[in-house]
């Protein structure tokens, strides 16, 4: 029998502005975490061009691919009343995400892939590896 590799997983808890939101991942193949990262760094045209859309969607649709969980919700109004609802994870739901909340999401998963993994103290980033 052969070795079965498990995928590390990271739970990023944002503080700040973002205190509260909680996102899982696991990690992606080098050739993902790389176009991944290559959007993160890109510069984009102001308006969006059709290739920067196209980019945009391939990249919600990787990303999409490693978010395995998260606490994200939004309110809407219901006949005057608003109520949260969980934001879903999936290639749609990233694109309707605000670009600046995405990128940090994305940005701190990137981090976390290629940060070294050492023990959680107190006055640490607060992300660890799970798995």
């Amino acid at each position: 029998m052969g070795y079965v590799y498990q995928r590390k997983t990271y739970r990023l808890i944002f503080e700040g502005d973002l205190a509260g939101l909680e996102v899982v991942a696991k990690s992606a193949s080098a050739t993902a975490y790389k176009r991944i990262a290559a959007w993160a760094n890109r510069e984009w045209a102001s308006p969006l061009s059709d290739e920067d859309l196209a980019e945009f969607e391939a990249i919600c649709r990787a990303f999409a691919d490693v978010l395995l969980e998260w606490n994200l919700e939004e309110e809407h109004e219901v006949k005057g009343k608003t109520v949260r609802k969980a934001v879903a994870r999936n290639v749609e739901a990233l694109m309707d995400l605000d670009l600046d909340l995405l990128t940090r999401i994305v940005l701190a998963w990137l981090d976390s892939v290629v940060m070294p993994q050492a023990p959680v103290d107190e006055g640490s980033l607060p992300m660890e590896a799970l798995s």
